[in-house]
Formats: structure tokens, sequence, C-alpha cells
């Protein structure tokens, strides 16, 4: 159940953003730095989605930063991060997660560090779990 930008309480960043949206942040992982990218594994509603953004050290290079906490403008992001979450089933995400060109991706180059390959497979993990449960 998404909830009014204003009651959002723990402080504004990209977890709060989605999880005020009504996602369940399953699994995340940054990758980089100052600035990188953010990979997050969410669910709704018995669905599961792939949702990546970037992140930088600056209001020039950065989303949430660039919003100055204008409620408009982060519920405006939140809308823009939510909408560009990729939902498919848990047997395609899960195949999608094992057979993506992860290292063709423009954040390739963290992908073939191990904190990359266990989100991998906790996020494959969780996602069979939960989907298995509700069966």
């Amino acid at each position: 159940m998404k909830i009014p930008i204003e009651e959002i309480n723990q402080g504004f960043s990209y977890e709060s953003l989605v999880s005020s949206y009504g996602y369940e942040i399953i699994n995340k992982i940054e990758l980089g730095d100052y600035s990188g990218d953010i990979i997050m594994i969410v669910g709704l509603e018995g669905k599961y989605g792939l949702l990546t953004t970037g992140y930088g050290s600056c209001s020039g290079c950065d989303n949430l930063l660039g919003c100055h906490e204008h409620l408009k403008e982060l519920d405006e992001l939140r809308t823009r991060l939510c909408e560009n979450t990729i939902f498919m089933p848990a047997t395609e995400l899960i195949e999608y997660l094992d057979n993506n060109d992860w290292e063709g991706q423009y954040y390739g180059v963290c992908t073939d560090k191990k904190e990359f390959k266990d989100f991998l497979i906790q996020s494959k993990q969780e996602i069979l779990f939960r989907h298995l449960a509700r069966i």
C-alpha cells in the first residue's frame, strides 16, 4: 500500500522511497563507493521485481540528493523508481538473475566480485522460498 510521501518517517533514502510505494525490499546491493548503482529485488503482492538505479555524491549527480527534500520532487522520484521496476513471475526472475549479461551492464565492473555473486545467490534463494511458500 502506497503511503503519502509526507508520512515517510525514517528519513529519505532510495530504500524508504521504494518501501513507501508498497514494495517490500527482499534484497539489495550497492555497487560502488561515493557513486555507483543500487540493485534491489522487490516484492509486491506475490510478484517479484528488479530495480536498478544510480547514486552519486552530490545533488548534481544523485537524483535523491537533487530533490533537496521537496516533497513533490521526492514523490516524482519515487514514482519513477517504482515505474522502472521490472516485474516478472518468480521463476522468470530467477532465470533472469542466472542468465543476464551482468558484465555487459554499465555497472559490470563490480559484478565479478564475491559480494555481487553472493547477492545473486541470496536473491534467488529468497525469491524461490517466497514463491514456494505461496503455493
